[in-house]
């Protein structure tokens, strides 16, 4: 049987709740995640290089995705690609590396891991289905401190679309096997 394999860009921005959610994901498939680390490049001058903090932070991204892989027990692949064109970096990593599906983070209709404009342009030009995972809206520090323990529980929207087949799906996990696709925290 072959091995389910998500791909996860990650461009900047390293956002735990999003990488847990990622986790948790691949935990209910039982996938391989595919992390691609897009160091970005200048688009008019690349010979002149990838700044420092840019790989500094795609480093720090793949050791926080290995700290949590073994949390979660997940099977973790690191790869790192220095690119000024993001987006068809990341069509090309997915049918190199053999990935089924892209996985991406959204909170407010802003893009986790990977720049909003990004993520825009990939979901118009990519033809391999997403999984695309909507987490809620940030709380503050009060609604925090004064929720009740025991009826505060988040549910997060989990949305696969593929755009070959025109179809867009959304589940929620715990309600039998049919469909699961929305993750508690």
């Amino acid at each position: 049987m072959k091995a389910v394999r998500f791909l996860l860009p990650f461009t900047h921005g390293i956002n735990i709740q999003a990488i847990e959610q990622v986790m948790r994901l691949a935990q209910s498939r039982n996938a391989t995640i595919v992390c691609a680390s897009l160091i970005p490049l200048p688009v008019k001058h690349p010979k002149q290089g990838a700044r420092l903090e840019h790989i500094q932070q795609a480093r720090d991204m793949q050791r926080t995705m290995i700290k949590l892989a073994q949390r979660y027990h997940i099977t973790l692949e690191m790869h790192e690609c220095f690119s000024s064109t993001i987006v068809k970096s990341i069509i090309e990593l997915t049918a190199s590396l053999h990935c089924e599906s892209v996985v991406l983070v959204l909170r407010d209709q802003k893009a986790l891991l990977l720049r909003t404009a990004d993520t825009q342009q990939l979901l118009k030009e990519h033809e391999a289905p997403f999984f695309i995972i909507h987490l809620p809206p940030k709380q503050s520090l009060l609604s925090i401190l004064f929720a009740m323990p025991s009826t505060h529980q988040e549910i997060i929207q989990v949305q696969w679309y593929c755009k070959k087949m025109g179809k867009q799906c959304i589940a929620e996990q715990g309600q039998e096997q049919k469909q699961n696709m929305y993750i508690r925290a």
